[in-house]
């Protein structure tokens, strides 16, 4: 959000996705952005589960501030044993001004 982004390209690979095989997708992709979806459902009954950095959280939160009454909570990613994210908190260290916007909002779960 306010410094260069942090990549793992060791780990994951120049796209991100480097490595494994996936399978091609069995739907059509929703071209709208994801705070208008969210936007669609109820209060506090959604449970966020980023996989990487909290930026995008953040900036959704930013530009619809209310999307935060639907979230229930958010479920963070740990890390690895040996290498790629061996810090608990590599979600924290690599855009802390995202996971502090997103914890701040009252909706982090564990």
């Amino acid at each position: 959000m306010v410094r260069d982004q942090v990549l793992a390209v060791e780990i994951h690979g120049e796209t991100g996705l480097d490595g494994p095989e996936l399978p091609a997708a069995t739907f059509e992709l929703d071209e709208r952005h994801v705070v208008d979806t969210v936007m669609e459902h109820e209060l506090g009954t959604l449970t966020l589960v980023p996989v990487g950095p909290l930026t995008n959280i953040a900036l959704a939160a930013r530009r619809e501030p209310r999307i935060v009454e639907r979230v229930k909570g958010v479920m963070c990613m740990g890390g690895a044993l040996t290498r790629g994210n061996i810090t608990r908190r590599r979600s924290s260290t690599s855009t802390p001004t995202g996971t502090r916007r997103t914890s701040s909002s009252g909706r982090t779960g564990r």
